[in-house]
């Protein structure tokens, strides 16, 4: 066992037992949070596997001057 975890045991052990209530509460929020924010991230690595990379170059100044051209063409 490790340093940390004797170290947890010992004021567990040493707790008035009026809190260990609010200890088990707060270890499984901590646990529970902790496996859905491994879900979170093995689904979102398991999306990224599909996603294509563009390779597509785009002119970003042409795209603005055409829209610009198109948006303001009918005004005299």
């Amino acid at each position: 066992m490790t340093v940390l975890k004797n170290q947890a045991i010992k004021l567990i052990e040493i707790m008035p037992e009026e809190y260990m209530g609010n200890i088990v509460d707060f270890l499984q929020s901590f646990l529970s949070k902790s496996v859905i924010s491994n879900r979170s991230q093995l689904a979102y690595q398991n999306l990224q596997k599909y996603r294509k990379k563009g390779n597509v170059d785009i002119d970003y100044k042409k795209e603005l001057t055409e829209i610009i051209s198109e948006e303001y063409e009918n005004i005299d």
